[in-house]
């Protein structure tokens, strides 16, 4: 009985991502580092396959659940985050990679402008403070903010975009811990 159970556990399964041609230049910059996650955190094998535009993932039956976590783990790769944000996707449901286009989030174009000159600006004082604070990555990229967080720590997110006017670090504080005492 004990040798079926083996027998299961060796069992290979192969994903196949496809990438982007622009996609994959970054990530051959990065590509020691994703190698690394998977070869020696995952004992999992990894490969690129140029020709065809594939990445190719050779995993357990175990790990094959989370083949959809593989693709978002490289979309947040292509969007920016770094290699150790983005592997927290790889073997967890509850944190999530979220797109949010700058028109759903704020209303108003001249409010759009001022919320990304504060979260870019001012050495990213603000945008630090919010990622801290709310614990979750922010990366603005294409006329949209991707999010790494969990789904309540993303609400908390939003409420304070809505309700926020970024004038300085300190009001930006005081309003995110309003809004986590109104949590707890």
């Amino acid at each position: 009985m004990n040798s079926k159970f083996e027998c299961f556990i060796n069992v290979k399964k192969k994903s196949k991502i496809a990438v982007d041609k622009n996609k994959i230049k970054k990530l051959k910059k990065i590509w020691y580092n994703i190698y690394f996650i998977f070869r020696n955190v995952l004992k999992s094998y990894i490969s690129m396959n140029l020709k065809k535009k594939k990445i190719e993932i050779l995993c357990d039956t175990k790990l094959s659940v989370y083949s959809k976590n593989f693709e978002t783990f490289f979309d947040a790769l292509c969007v920016g985050f770094s290699v150790k944000d983005s592997s927290v996707l790889l073997l967890s449901d509850r944190i999530l990679f979220i797109k949010v286009s700058l028109e759903n989030l704020v209303d108003k174009k001249y409010r759009r402008k001022f919320l990304i000159m504060n979260l870019i600006g001012k050495n990213g004082i603000i945008k630090t403070i919010i990622e801290n604070s709310l614990n979750i990555r922010i990366k603005i990229y294409c006329n949209s903010i991707y999010i790494i967080s969990t789904y309540k720590n993303f609400n908390l997110f939003r409420k304070l975009m809505h309700n926020s006017k970024f004038k300085n670090p300190v009001q930006i504080q005081t309003q995110i811990g309003k809004l986590l005492k109104d949590v707890h």
